[in-house]
């Protein structure tokens, strides 16, 4: 199955721009891709129930897949089915929150039925002290959570908390990310991102090992995969690929494990390459 492709796609910096729409040739090019009897597949570190708003308003179409929170939930769209590969436990819910709470960052929590943002503030502020006015205007919160919820929520034994992620400034960014790798080295993955953000995984999860999951039931191998990615969760689906495309607007170590830089999330740089690698194999 050498000319079978399973395609995947980071989704924020990739293929999402930075208004959320996809570019229309991009879109064009996933419909032929299935025409072609291909894959697609997203793989984003966004909570399923985000992915799921964006396929159902059709905002993305012609996906067969949805690798959610960097793993740790897979979504088969066609047959609107989940699998849960791994869940974070109260403990690193509780370190997390600490560093929330200080440094007031935004927490996305998300579980199987719940996706959510805590945004920690002092004084009852709307936002936390460090956001610029254009940050504040940019930010799109899909689901406004209380602190009492996450820690209702993170108490209960039938709560699946797959992912956690922090959104700080640009000093911050990479001492909270240090910190908390220190701190939680046997608990959980902590991996740096794109546009200020820290993820925090459940150990044995990422992307890749989603992807791999797909490829070994589908009787598939990483020959057959094509990936799209920008940043620090991108790279081991970018370094275990048949190619594997990073955008310009990518972070430098994404870049440099890619097999090829390819255009900005703005343009439509994705779909001229899907087309392309698909017709040289017709």
């Amino acid at each position: 199955m050498q000319n079978k492709y399973l395609f995947a796609f980071d989704l924020d910096g990739t293929l999402l721009k930075r208004n959320g729409t996809i570019d229309p040739l991009t879109q064009q090019a996933l419909t032929y891709s299935e025409q072609k009897g291909h894959y697609n597949v997203l793989a984003t570190g966004r909570g399923i129930l985000k992915v799921k708003h964006l396929i159902k308003n059709k905002i993305i179409q012609n996906i067969h897949f949805a690798v959610c929170s960097n793993g740790s939930i897979i979504w088969d769209v066609n047959n609107d089915k989940i699998n849960i590969y791994g869940k974070l436990s109260k403990e690193v819910y509780y370190k997390v929150r600490k560093y929330a709470l200080e440094h007031e960052l935004l927490l996305n929590f998300d579980t199987d039925v719940l996706n959510g943002t805590l945004v920690a503030t002092k004084n009852q502020n709307q936002y936390p002290t460090w956001m610029t006015d254009d940050e504040k205007k940019r930010l799109k919160i899909f689901n406004r959570l209380k602190l009492e919820q996450c820690d209702d929520l993170s108490n209960l034994n039938s709560t699946n908390l797959l992912q956690m992620s922090l959104k700080s400034s640009t000093e911050l960014w990479p001492i909270v990310t240090n910190k908390l790798k220190e701190e939680l080295k046997d608990q959980a993955i902590v991996c740096l991102t794109n546009f200020n953000y820290t993820d925090i995984n459940p150990i044995g999860i990422s992307k890749y090992q989603g992807i791999k999951k797909l490829l070994g039931n589908l009787n598939l191998s990483k020959e057959n995969l094509i990936a799209f990615g920008d940043s620090g969760n991108d790279c081991e689906m970018l370094r275990n690929s048949r190619f594997g495309f990073c955008m310009s607007n990518g972070t430098p170590e994404a870049k440099n494990i890619a097999s090829e830089i390819i255009g900005d999330h703005e343009s439509d740089t994705i779909g001229k390459k899907i087309f392309e690698l698909i017709n040289q194999t017709n």
